[in-house]
């Protein structure tokens, strides 16, 4: 296996773009969002006589597909992507309605502690999390039963739920009162509180908690109370429990906050700024500021379509109805390339062999190993198959993968939303000559923060005839010692006459030379490329040397055993 060098190349982040308006019922105060199916569900708090409702839009129209009546006063909502439920806090009737996401309708009333404010869930165990501010405590509903199996005193005044099914910690802001300006974080598995920390100095309380379960950090949103008085964001270390001693300065009234863990990106509502700050996750700064509409207090994201919706609930002072959702594109079609160079690819077929090795670079650091591979032809043509790896660590994006020979297209693979790691095979017959090999990888619709990569691994499956004699030799300084082995058959007729290993992967060499003679019936299969371990500073040369069909052929590589 000969592999390349990987070049990955970052897209710089995208400008968030509003992109549309969505109405939605009487004063819109959260929002909830499923990634599988792409559900938007918005509770409208209401007013006297109205609202107290569920708006749920179709993400793929950006159009509202039903009106879900619920409780009294809906204030935030969670979702359970697994279970496909929807838990909306009604503030005003002390309970928690469940809504069935296939079928929009509610399946069951949970009665829980006073004045409901949000709810978070952990769609790992099940559980949905109900901060209750009137009676400062956290109601543990168990989503299979749709019981409270837990209720946990926490501070004063709690209106977060935010929650990290890796670590199974909640973490609930508390607003106001002498235990104002906290977060107390709670053990999923004990349902008792671990922690109590200090956040957001200089503001009235602490109102929301966004979490990264990727690297364990959460954003808290500490509410005013007027420009240059709180107004920020603080950051937790999930894995210690501490706070960053430097808040991020955000807009004013800082409600609620998000986070797309795959992105890295923190969105946050400023509902008295009218405008969502965007935060990159990686540096802890503000990178761009997005105006919405009148007094937004919850939004949500979706991390497959990077499409995030912002709920204006029009609580300005004096108010000014709203009732909309504003639809933000974070990746407008950003387009990613990513070209693995032919360092370590070049690829000979004429009548003998070519010598690459990994790593391209030629270092290896002391103790490293070294993959030096012979490819062998006789016929002057080469079915070489090409393994390419490939990766997208962001959002899902359609592309293209192309395998280029000294720039011409010789392999091609359509991509379609795809996201992870994967690899696939091309068969190419090259012709006599050398053979420099490439891949790129072309991705639409990839999140500015996503990374992504291509690199080529040669793997020959051939055969030669009438081998004379096939060595390896590896010469350096003194000090150092070697091991390798490789394998190899001898077939006739499609029977296997002879095989065995040269060297052995625990015992030092100087050369190692193939046992037998290859006859013009007979073909030569080489099962791996020979591996060899070297201990010892300095320059260390392969050189490897073939016989086959009356012509002699060698090459070298030189490594810089200092790497």
């Amino acid at each position: 296996m000969v592999s390349v060098a990987i070049v990955a190349l970052v897209p710089t982040a995208s400008a968030e773009t509003v992109v549309g308006t969505i109405t939605v019922g009487s004063v819109p105060f959260g929002v909830g969002v499923n990634d599988v199916t792409n559900k938007v569900y918005v509770p409208n708090f209401g007013t006297a006589g109205s609202g107290h409702t569920v708006s749920v839009i179709d993400g793929s129209t950006n159009t509202v597909e039903a009106t879900v009546g619920v409780g009294s006063g809906p204030r935030r909502i969670g979702v359970n992507e697994i279970t496909n439920r929807v838990y909306a806090a009604n503030s005003g009737s002390n309970n928690v309605s469940v809504i069935d996401g296939t079928t929009n309708t509610v399946v069951a009333t949970v009665p829980v502690g006073t004045s409901p404010r949000h709810v978070g869930v952990n769609e790992v165990t099940n559980m949905a999390y109900v901060a209750n501010s009137g009676s400062n405590t956290v109601s543990v509903i168990d989503g299979s039963t749709n019981t409270v199996v837990a209720t946990v005193p926490v501070g004063s005044d709690p209106r977060g739920a935010g929650v990290n099914a890796r670590t199974n910690r909640v973490y609930v802001p508390n607003f106001a009162g002498g235990s104002g300006n906290t977060v107390s974080v709670i053990d999923g598995s004990t349902n008792t509180v671990v922690a109590t920390l200090v956040v957001g100095t200089g503001s009235l309380g602490s109102l929301d908690a966004g979490v990264n379960a990727e690297t364990n950090t959460v954003y808290v949103t500490n509410f005013g109370p007027a420009p240059g008085t709180g107004n920020t964001v603080s950051v937790i270390d999930g894995s210690t429990n501490t706070v960053e001693p430097t808040t991020i300065r955000v807009g004013n009234g800082p409600a609620s906050a998000v986070v797309d863990d795959e992105a890295n990106i923190v969105y946050v509502a400023n509902s008295g700024s009218n405008n969502v700050s965007v935060i990159d996750g990686s540096t802890n700064a503000v990178v761009a500021s997005v105006g919405v509409g009148i007094s937004p207090r919850g939004l949500g994201v979706n991390k497959i379509t990077k499409i995030a919706y912002v709920a204006n609930s029009g609580l300005s002072s004096p108010p000014v109805p709203s009732n909309t959702v504003s639809v933000i594109e974070y990746e407008p079609n950003t387009v990613v390339s990513i070209t693995s160079p032919a360092d370590g690819a070049t690829l000979f077929t004429d009548f003998g062999l070519a010598l690459s090795a990994t790593p391209g670079s030629g270092k290896i650091a002391d103790g490293g190993t070294i993959v030096p591979r012979a490819l062998l032809s006789p016929q002057g043509s080469l079915m070489t198959f090409v393994q390419v790896a490939y990766s997208n660590t962001g959002s899902v994006a359609d592309g293209t993968l192309t395998l280029s020979d000294g720039g011409t297209v010789v392999g091609m693979l359509s991509l379609t939303a795809f996201r992870g790691a994967a690899s696939t095979t091309f068969g190419v017959t090259l012709g006599v000559g050398a053979h420099t090999l490439s891949a790129a990888l072309s991705l639409s619709n990839l999140a500015g923060s996503s990374t992504a990569s291509a690199s080529v691994a040669i793997g020959v499956s051939s055969t030669i005839s009438s081998l004379a004699s096939l060595a390896f030799a590896v010469s350096g300084p003194a000090a150092a010692t070697y091991v390798g082995k490789l394998t190899f058959q001898v077939v006739s007729g499609g029977i296997v006459t002879a095989e065995g290993l040269l060297g052995d992967s625990a015992s030092s060499f100087t050369s190692l030379d193939l046992p037998v003679s290859v006859s013009s019936e007979q073909n030569l299969l080489l099962q791996e490329p020979i591996r060899i371990t070297v201990t010892g500073m300095g320059t260390i040369t392969v050189t490897v040397s073939i016989t086959a069909n009356g012509q002699s052929h060698s090459a070298l590589i030189t490594f810089n055993g200092g790497g």
